[in-house]
């Protein structure tokens, strides 16, 4: 089990594809929703994608330092709902969240 993204398919950690997604859906549906996704992925798949706040903040540089510069493909597939202030909170809380379990 896997996750494909055709635009940018390479061979690479399964782990930084599921919390790539996880941010994704974040920043798109919220947290509640992305945990969902997270636990049905694990389940499915079976990989722990652990520890998460490694890769959760791996794939947060992507969204950084702006996350809202992702909004015109979600505006593209209707989601005008989506503001930057939202999309830069949802991002702030994520990689809040990320660096309080590195803390331990």
């Amino acid at each position: 089990m896997g996750i494909v993204d055709w635009t940018n398919a390479v061979m690479g950690y399964a782990e930084y594809d599921a919390a790539y997604c996880y941010l994704d859906v974040c920043l798109s549906r919220g947290a509640r929703v992305a945990k969902a996704f997270l636990q049905r992925y694990r389940d499915a798949s079976g990989v722990a994608v652990e520890p998460l706040w490694f890769w959760s903040l791996v794939v947060a540089k992507r969204a950084a330092p702006d996350p809202a510069t992702w909004l015109p493909p979600y505006r593209e597939l209707g989601r005008m709902d989506l503001t930057s202030r939202v999309m830069r909170r949802r991002f702030h809380a994520f990689v809040r969240e990320a660096l309080c379990e590195a803390a331990g």
